[in-house]
């Protein structure tokens, strides 16, 4: 690949999972160590750097993940290697598992996201109200100037007019920004491994969890409980099933908005996904969904 360092990889392939715009590879060196090789656009370059920091203090918390090892221009590319997470997606992994083991992994998932949460977001921050207020009126501006139609936008629109008082005096932490099975790794050990911190903000810590119920969910519902339960350490608080709802009522808009980007077929999937999620808050008369129950 002309970078430097490859001339010690004995090979080197396409890793084509995922919804990033980086190209990414799966190297192997001489020595049989695994890397993953991400290229983003040499303008990105600011950004990326931004991320490897940020992924530089997640793994001081003790993490399990890909850790930056260099990075540097070459070209018109920006390109970082980072260490490979050994396993299996636990996408892949948690439907060949029994209902016990998901909810087991679930657990620990939460717990990993709770560790991930300890590291503060700078005191500098906008507070999260005003910042989500706006973020939240962007989003159905958009929504409302696309022409997409999502049946049942009424009620996910008035549970957020009714709950936007919520947003106030949250923390904010840094956030993964992508946390469900697509992006978490069993590794040999059955522990849990993450990738892909592309998305990463700094935000309430309790928004991370939206991913989940929309997208964990459809993949293990036990498993989407254990995370929750581990994260928690049990039961959580009320207020943290209205705030999920508020995101939710939120995302479903927008999220078919943001597919457009990958075609008809991308799209479909957000406007269903959307569908299970009315129907998991009975059209948002209800902050809990039916799958906790």
């Amino acid at each position: 690949m002309g970078l430097p360092g490859s001339e010690t990889w004995a090979s080197i392939e396409p890793v084509e999972k995922g919804w990033s715009k980086d190209r990414k590879y799966y190297a192997v060196s001489q020595s049989g160590e695994e890397l993953l090789v991400r290229l983003s656009m040499a303008e990105e370059a600011d950004d990326k750097k931004r991320e490897i920091s940020v992924m530089e203090q997640i793994a001081a918390v003790g993490v399990i993940m890909s850790r930056p090892r260099y990075h540097g221009l070459n070209g018109d590319a920006f390109y970082a290697v980072y260490s490979w997470v050994r396993g299996e997606s636990l996408e892949d992994a948690l439907p060949t598992l029994s209902e016990a083991e998901q909810y087991a992994l679930g657990i620990k998932a939460g717990r990993v996201l709770k560790t991930m949460h300890t590291v503060d977001a700078p005191a500098d921050r906008e507070p999260w109200g005003s910042r989500m207020r706006r973020k939240i009126g962007i989003h159905q501006s958009r929504y409302d100037d696309s022409g997409i139609y999502i049946p049942g936008q009424e009620h996910a629109k008035a549970y957020i007019e009714a709950n936007l008082h919520l947003l106030e005096g949250r923390p904010q932490v840094l956030q993964h920004g992508d946390f469900h099975p697509g992006n978490l790794i069993l590794t040999p050990d059955h522990e849990i491994g993450v990738i892909d911190f592309n998305r990463w903000d700094y935000g309430d810590p309790w928004e991370e969890f939206y991913k989940a119920a929309y997208f964990s969910r459809e993949v293990s519902i036990p498993f989407t409980r254990g995370q929750i339960e581990g994260y928690f350490d049990g039961p959580p608080p009320e207020l943290f099933y209205r705030l999920l709802a508020l995101y939710l009522a939120d995302i479903i808009l927008f999220s078919a908005v943001w597919a457009t980007q990958f075609g008809d077929k991308e799209v479909q999937g957000m406007k269903d996904r959307a569908q299970v999620i009315l129907a998991d808050y009975d059209n948002f008369t209800r902050f809990v969904p039916g799958w906790v129950e």
